[in-house]
Protein backbone atom coordinates (compact mmCIF):
# COMPACT_ATOMS: atom_id res chain seq x y z
CA UNK A 1 0.00 0.00 0.00
CA UNK A 2 3.06 2.28 0.63
CA UNK A 3 4.64 1.86 -3.08
CA UNK A 4 0.87 1.94 -4.40
CA UNK A 5 1.14 5.94 -2.39
CA UNK A 6 4.57 6.68 -3.25
CA UNK A 7 4.37 5.74 -6.97
CA UNK A 8 0.82 7.82 -7.50
CA UNK A 9 2.61 11.07 -5.97
CA UNK A 10 5.49 10.31 -8.14
CA UNK A 11 2.91 10.02 -11.30
CA UNK A 12 1.28 13.14 -10.28
CA UNK A 13 4.16 15.06 -9.83
CA UNK A 14 5.80 14.38 -12.99
CA UNK A 15 2.10 14.88 -14.61
CA UNK A 16 1.52 18.12 -12.94
CA UNK A 17 5.09 19.36 -13.60
CA UNK A 18 5.36 18.88 -17.32
CA UNK A 19 1.85 21.25 -17.50
CA UNK A 20 3.12 24.49 -18.14
CA UNK A 21 5.68 23.13 -20.60
CA UNK A 22 3.08 21.27 -22.76
CA UNK A 23 0.55 24.33 -22.48
CA UNK A 24 3.39 26.34 -23.78
CA UNK A 25 3.48 23.65 -26.87
CA UNK A 26 0.15 23.84 -27.57
CA UNK A 27 -0.61 28.19 -26.87
CA UNK A 28 -0.90 28.53 -30.62
CA UNK A 29 -2.64 26.00 -31.79
CA UNK A 30 -5.68 26.02 -28.95
CA UNK A 31 -7.51 28.59 -27.23
CA UNK A 32 -6.23 28.71 -23.78
CA UNK A 33 -10.20 28.58 -22.33
CA UNK A 34 -10.36 25.66 -24.41
CA UNK A 35 -7.53 24.24 -22.75
CA UNK A 36 -8.31 25.07 -19.48
CA UNK A 37 -12.08 23.51 -19.89
CA UNK A 38 -11.18 20.48 -21.44
CA UNK A 39 -8.60 19.95 -18.54
CA UNK A 40 -10.60 20.44 -15.66
CA UNK A 41 -13.53 18.46 -17.27
CA UNK A 42 -11.10 15.43 -17.74
CA UNK A 43 -9.89 15.70 -14.32
CA UNK A 44 -13.13 16.36 -12.96
CA UNK A 45 -14.62 13.26 -14.39
CA UNK A 46 -11.90 10.76 -13.46
CA UNK A 47 -11.98 11.77 -9.85
CA UNK A 48 -15.82 11.81 -8.94
CA UNK A 49 -16.23 7.97 -8.76
CA UNK A 50 -13.73 8.41 -6.77
CA UNK A 51 -15.17 11.14 -4.11
CA UNK A 52 -18.28 9.68 -4.14
CA UNK A 53 -16.77 6.47 -2.97
CA UNK A 54 -15.36 8.19 -0.53
CA UNK A 55 -18.05 10.55 0.91
CA UNK A 56 -20.35 7.70 1.08
CA UNK A 57 -17.63 5.76 2.54
CA UNK A 58 -17.37 8.55 5.38
CA UNK A 59 -21.22 9.53 5.74
CA UNK A 60 -21.07 12.80 3.93
CA UNK A 61 -23.90 14.65 2.88
CA UNK A 62 -23.70 18.24 0.35
CA UNK A 63 -26.42 20.73 1.12
CA UNK A 64 -26.84 23.69 -0.91
CA UNK A 65 -25.03 25.71 1.06
CA UNK A 66 -21.81 23.13 0.56
CA UNK A 67 -22.78 23.31 -3.17
CA UNK A 68 -23.34 26.92 -3.35
CA UNK A 69 -19.39 27.48 -2.16
CA UNK A 70 -18.53 24.75 -4.26
CA UNK A 71 -19.67 26.87 -7.23
CA UNK A 72 -18.22 29.83 -5.58
CA UNK A 73 -14.81 28.35 -5.19
CA UNK A 74 -15.09 26.69 -8.97
CA UNK A 75 -15.69 30.07 -10.43
CA UNK A 76 -13.03 32.08 -8.79
CA UNK A 77 -10.25 29.50 -9.27
CA UNK A 78 -10.77 27.50 -12.69
CA UNK A 79 -12.76 30.22 -14.66
CA UNK A 80 -11.27 33.11 -13.38
CA UNK A 81 -7.35 32.80 -11.99
CA UNK A 82 -6.17 29.73 -14.08
CA UNK A 83 -7.66 30.78 -17.61
CA UNK A 84 -5.86 34.03 -16.84
CA UNK A 85 -2.79 31.91 -16.44
CA UNK A 86 -3.27 29.57 -19.24
CA UNK A 87 -3.36 33.13 -21.36
CA UNK A 88 -0.37 34.35 -19.73
CA UNK A 89 1.39 31.11 -20.77
CA UNK A 90 1.21 32.67 -24.47
CA UNK A 91 2.94 35.48 -23.47
CA UNK A 92 5.41 34.26 -20.60
CA UNK A 93 8.18 31.57 -20.35
CA UNK A 94 7.23 28.57 -19.31
CA UNK A 95 9.36 28.33 -16.25
CA UNK A 96 8.34 31.52 -15.65
CA UNK A 97 4.56 30.46 -15.76
CA UNK A 98 5.82 27.70 -13.55
CA UNK A 99 7.11 29.63 -10.68
CA UNK A 100 4.67 32.01 -10.89
CA UNK A 101 1.97 29.47 -10.25
CA UNK A 102 3.64 27.62 -7.50
CA UNK A 103 4.29 30.80 -5.72
CA UNK A 104 0.40 31.58 -5.35
CA UNK A 105 0.24 29.02 -2.20
CA UNK A 106 2.06 31.96 -0.17
CA UNK A 107 -0.80 34.72 -0.84
CA UNK A 108 -3.36 32.25 0.29
CA UNK A 109 -1.04 32.30 3.45
CA UNK A 110 -0.97 35.55 3.26
CA UNK A 111 -4.59 36.03 2.95
CA UNK A 112 -5.81 33.32 5.54
CA UNK A 113 -3.46 33.95 8.67
CA UNK A 114 -3.82 31.29 11.61
CA UNK A 115 -6.27 29.31 9.55
CA UNK A 116 -9.01 31.89 9.92
CA UNK A 117 -8.96 33.64 7.06
CA UNK A 118 -11.01 33.52 3.58
CA UNK A 119 -10.00 29.74 2.80
CA UNK A 120 -11.69 28.64 6.17
CA UNK A 121 -14.56 30.72 6.10
CA UNK A 122 -15.92 29.66 2.78
CA UNK A 123 -14.63 25.80 3.55
CA UNK A 124 -16.97 24.08 5.76
CA UNK A 125 -15.13 21.07 5.97
CA UNK A 126 -11.16 20.46 7.09
CA UNK A 127 -9.44 17.37 6.44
Amino acid sequence: MKWKAIGALALTTILFSTFEVVSRLIAFDIEPLQVNFLRFIIGGLALLPLAIMDMRKQSIRLDGDDFKNLLWLGLLNVTFCLSIFQISIKYIPASAAAVIFCTNRFLFIYLNPGGEGIISAVCRYRV
